[in-house]
């Protein structure tokens, strides 16, 4: 099976926090955070769901994910034994496998799932073993190492049964799924745009209706032609 390797740990300096990293083989490892982490939402009973929001990083979980013709496989909250003594703090390691949805790759996958659920100690040692520190990146991943150990053989049961019980998840996001949550998102939007007509039309409709200002009326002058004449004021002869 052909997959995408992830892994989230972190270094011992401050800018070395958790991040995520692409193992794409021993010298290349950039930064980049698995994109179906980011892409699988979905909607339910009205509200926004992230694939996120279904586990807790820092517990043991195992999640198990179909969406938009892709698989996830993500392990969280892995303790790191010998770096959680080097820092003096715990340190955790997580890994995420994506690979094209197809029925080999999804058994392949959900035997891996089998397998952390009735021994998490083994698969915590297995990743612990192929993450180790880097000074210059916080930490290096030996990508054939987990090839070998999850992807190719059989992990190797411990031989006791684990006191960790990991929290299992599964996703799905099946078509119909897909297209009622776009279904919900057009609503959304239908509404909304009918909500910004009424408020627009509103503020219209009072613009329209607002009483205007009285105007005074305007004192138009009278030519004086038109005025009659005043009577001539009568003059008294003084007769000698």
């Amino acid at each position: 099976m052909n997959a995408d390797i992830y892994v989230q740990s972190c270094g011992i300096a401050q800018e070395h926090d958790y991040h995520w990293r692409k193992i794409i083989n021993n010298e290349n490892q950039p930064r980049e955070i698995p994109l179906i982490l980011k892409e699988a939402i979905r909607i339910e009973k009205g509200s926004t769901v992230r694939i996120t929001d279904k586990y807790n990083s820092q517990k043991p979980s195992v999640v198990l994910a179909n969406h938009k013709g892709k698989l996830l496989l993500l392990l969280t909250a892995l303790e790191a034994m010998q770096r959680t003594k080097i820092y003096g703090r715990q340190v955790r390691n997580s890994i995420a496998l994506v690979t094209i949805h197809s029925p080999e790759n999804e058994q392949a996958l959900r035997e891996i799932v089998n397998f952390a659920e009735q021994d998490w100690e083994s698969v915590r040692r297995a990743i612990d073993e192929a993450v180790t520190t880097n000074s210059e990146n916080g930490f290096e991943v030996n990508r054939e190492l987990i090839e070998q150990n999850l992807l190719i053989n059989k992990l190797e049961n411990s031989g006791n049964s684990s006191s960790i019980k990991p929290n299992v998840f599964s996703w799905e996001m099946s078509d119909k799924a897909e297209e009622g949550s776009n279904q919900s998102k057009k609503k959304l939007m239908f509404l909304g745009m009918i909500a910004i007509l009424l408020i627009v039309g509103t503020i219209i409709a009072f613009l329209i209706i607002k009483p205007q200002t009285e105007e005074k009326p305007q004192r138009i002058p009278i030519p004086q032609s038109l005025i009659s004449p005043q009577p001539p004021i009568p003059v008294t002869t003084l007769q000698q």
